[in-house]
């Protein structure tokens, strides 16, 4: 059995797609707190054992989507996941918990610095809402250093920075201009008058005029290095925050389809810390995150009753499997911490809604204004 793990903090709804939502059931998914006393008592191993007892106990019998599961298929997820309390490599150094998710072919591991209650569930899918803090508490993003002497791609890894391999990027203006044609270029010669000598200009207009173009060319060239870059390693779709030159970012972003492009929130240098780097952003688009969450609740409730919302488990999930959700609202601590029905229920329709190219929006808990522990607003 082939084991996967991702640290949570990094994991993309892409990701969570590909590898857990279209799997057929039976799903065992086990969440398990860890050193939530300190590093020093790593307790989750322990805790996971002492659930597998009660995990057989439960699976007699079991049924997923009305089938009873038969005795090799029990076996070998109580297998995986006794492998998994036996794998010290899993449960690391930090506090937080693991989410495990174990069919008959492969095991997924994610760690997460939030602190969820221990449990466990069989049934036909993964519980997805599990992996969302993925999008709450430490937002993914890309670091373009970008100035004319220096083009840097770096992304983040757990709490530092790590370059990536861009050789379709031109790595400075220099570059990116040096093979163009000779008479693009500002050239100058000297000539005579009365005995003396001045310098002129020739080429495609003044010199500050030149200057500008060279730059849009430069930047241009980069858009066309980047963008595909960014494809090619599935983080085109994740915000795109610069630091360098300030007034390169408009060109930027008229020249880019990369969706959301920021300035970084101070001047970063390739000497500070990347640590202090990270948080800084993370809480920059945060920060960003809470006002278009603020604006999206006030779009639902300004269309709630018009037909273009829906509220609760089952008529969300009903829309979105028509491919009707253009965005859901689920609210936080409302489907976190259990194994319920509804619950599962909304871990279909996140599933869903990734699958039909919808966004999942956390909101904080009775923000929605109605017991109703989700909401849709529709696209039609």
């Amino acid at each position: 059995m082939s084991s996967t793990r991702i640290d949570i903090a990094h994991l993309t709804s892409a990701e969570v797609v590909r590898s857990l939502a279209d799997v057929t059931g039976p799903v065992l998914s086990a969440v398990v707190p860890v050193n939530r006393d300190g590093v020093r008592r790593p307790e989750g191993p322990a805790r996971l054992r002492s659930m597998l007892d009660a995990m057989a106990r439960r699976l007699e019998g079991f049924r997923t989507d009305g089938h009873p599961l038969d005795r090799s298929t029990r076996l070998l997820l109580l297998d995986a996941v006794a492998q998994l309390a036996e794998n010290e490599s899993v449960w690391g150094e930090r506090s937080g918990s693991v989410v495990s998710t174990v069919t008959s072919a492969q095991l997924h591991t994610f760690w997460t610095s939030a602190n969820f209650n221990e449990g466990y569930r069989v049934s036909p899918m993964a519980p997805l809402r599990f992996l969302l803090s993925a999008v709450v508490e430490a937002p993914d993003f890309n670091l373009l250093d970008l100035s004319l002497g220096v083009v840097r791609l770096r992304v983040p890894d757990a709490d530092r920075l790590v370059d990536v391999a861009t050789p379709t990027v031109p790595a400075s203006i220099d570059e990116a201009l040096g093979f163009e044609d000779h008479e693009r270029r500002l050239t100058n010669h000297t000539a005579g008058t009365n005995g003396g000598h001045d310098m002129r200009f020739h080429g495609h207009g003044v010199g500050g005029e030149v200057d500008h173009d060279r730059i849009e060319r430069f930047i241009r060239a980069v858009v066309r290095g980047l963008e595909p870059a960014l494809r090619e390693i599935e983080r085109d779709q994740l915000p795109l925050v610069v630091t360098g030159v300030a007034e390169h970012l408009p060109v930027l972003r008229r020249m880019s389809s990369i969706p959301t492009i920021l300035e970084a929130p101070r001047a970063i240098s390739f000497s500070d810390d990347e640590r202090e780097v990270v948080t800084d952003i993370q809480t920059m688009l945060r920060h960003g995150r809470t006002t278009l969450i603020e604006a999206t609740i006030n779009h639902f409730v300004e269309r709630r009753g018009t037909g273009m919302t829906t509220e609760g488990a089952d008529s969300s999930l009903e829309a979105a499997r028509a491919g009707r959700v253009a965005t859901a609202l689920i609210e936080r601590c409302r489907h976190l911490d259990d194994f319920s029905d509804e619950s599962a229920r909304i871990d279909d329709l996140i599933a869903e809604v990734w699958r039909t190219g919808g966004e999942v929006v956390i909101t904080e808990p009775a923000s929605l204004g109605r017991a109703a522990p989700c909401a849709c607003l529709l696209r039609y």
